[in-house]
């Protein structure tokens, strides 16, 4: 029955747009973490933080964001998207605990800027593998479904600071969001496939194609400008 409802490339579709909705979800739960404590580093007595020095800090994270969706179109054609995808995550989680561990509101505002690099490149990543991956009448409901999990990656981060920022303090929220690193890079390393159209552009034209017979039962994925020189590897 399962097989009849969801043929192979419709189960390698879902995979593909699950696994993008989890690396948008720590995202999410990264990105909005901040506001969430908030309140409790104005009242955290050895920083002395002002509300305008906390803005500041917050912004350095969007900044650096903003730097990283810039580049990633760039870095994921020399990579492939599923590294890049891998990279982001486990770079913004890695800063999240650089965050957890901040001595001084200065170096807080550093590993938030960090950190923001990883969070852009994840998010044009993650969106341009779930439209090459779905079906052309499934692109956009994928690709929202997808994206909705940002909004549950802030979520979860409203709702875990109510009972936690009370009893532990601001540090554990960064420590949650290091959670990534072990619960979703390995996911993300066994099962999210490389880009067919990057594999072309490589040269690896049966791997394109293997990737091409699974997750969108052989329709032609879109294709990326040839490179310089020889590919990779010869």
């Amino acid at each position: 029955m399962t097989t009849a409802l969801f043929p192979r490339a419709r189960r390698g579709e879902l995979l593909v747009v699950g696994l993008c909705f989890a690396a948008i979800v720590c995202e999410g739960y990264d990105l909005i973490v901040y506001g969430a404590v908030v309140p409790e580093l104005l009242r955290y007595e050895p920083w002395h933080l002002t509300p305008t020095e906390a803005g500041a800090i917050g912004s350095y994270g969007l900044f650096g964001m903003l730097v990283g969706a810039l580049c990633a179109g760039a870095v994921a054609d020399v990579l492939g998207r599923r590294r890049t995808v891998l990279i982001s995550v486990a770079w913004f989680s890695l800063a999240m605990a650089a965050c957890a561990l901040a001595p001084t509101p200065g170096w807080l505002g550093l590993f938030r800027a960090l950190g923001g690099l990883g969070l852009g490149g994840v998010m044009p990543t993650a969106i341009a593998l779930t439209v090459e991956c779905s079906a052309p009448h499934r692109r956009s409901l994928n690709n929202a479904l997808m994206f909705s999990g940002y909004s549950v990656g802030g979520i979860l981060a409203a709702v875990l600071a109510m009972p936690l920022l009370p009893r532990y303090g601001f540090r554990v929220m960064f420590w949650i969001g290091v959670l990534p690193l072990v619960l979703v890079v390995p996911l993300l390393w066994r099962y999210l496939p490389e880009s067919a159209a990057f594999l072309r552009a490589e040269g690896r034209l049966a791997e394109a194609e293997a990737v091409a017979r699974r997750f969108t039962a052989g329709r032609p994925a879109p294709t990326a400008p040839p490179r310089a020189g020889p590919p990779r590897g010869r």
